[in-house]
């Protein structure tokens, strides 16, 4: 196993321990101003609160922390087969790149869904002075460096195994060209005299 092997494993590993402390952090506030006081929305993975009278102070479960977890928990088993060599190695190289796709796709489309909502609350003021504010928290910040740092991992470990025909430094054969008047392949000069 080469050292780029090991590298794209350890870059898998380290994404998947920063996806677990985001997924405990939030990942983005919308403020609402309103007559009497601003409502705070807060989203994270697993949950939204508001600071809404009225409004249960409980986490309601959305769908966007477990795909992502179960898609790094399995990320985390390809880069594992990675190390190996053979036949399980190729395939988990294969897997670890469509999973780690699939990790940024879910970052991105999380992204997305959070501007669109933005977006469509600043279309809509109740009044002049409305002023809608959203901002990224570090949870987000760490999510996305996650799904960064696992695609590196993935793409790295495409040529984590030296390819067919290609040798390492360490194991690469080294051929010398002799001169005519050198000693033969065999190591013993023979002259002329005792060949006859």
């Amino acid at each position: 196993m080469t050292d780029r092997g090991r590298v794209a494993a350890l870059l898998v590993v380290v994404s998947a321990v920063l996806t677990g402390v985001s997924s405990t952090l939030d990942m983005y506030t919308e403020v609402q101003p309103t007559t009497s006081e601003s409502i705070t929305n807060t989203t994270s993975l697993w949950g939204f609160r508001s600071t809404m009278p009225g409004f249960l102070h409980t986490d309601t479960v959305l769908d966007d922390g477990l795909p992502i977890v179960v898609v790094v928990a399995l990320m985390v088993v390809a880069a594992v087969f990675t190390v190996r060599n053979g036949r399980t190695a190729s395939v988990a190289r294969s897997a670890l790149l469509v999973l780690a796709g699939l990790f940024a796709g879910l970052v991105l489309a999380f992204a997305v869904g959070a501007l669109a909502r933005a977006e469509i609350a600043r279309a809509f003021p109740e009044s002049p002075a409305w002023k809608y504010e959203m901002e990224f928290l570090p949870g987000f910040h760490l999510l996305v460096a996650a799904a960064v740092i696992g695609l590196a991992g993935a793409v790295l470990a495409q040529r984590a195994q030296p390819a067919a025909g290609e040798l390492e430094e360490e194991t690469a054969v080294v051929v010398h060209q002799l001169a005519d008047d050198d000693t033969p392949p065999f190591g013993i000069k023979i002259g002329r005299q005792e060949a006859r």
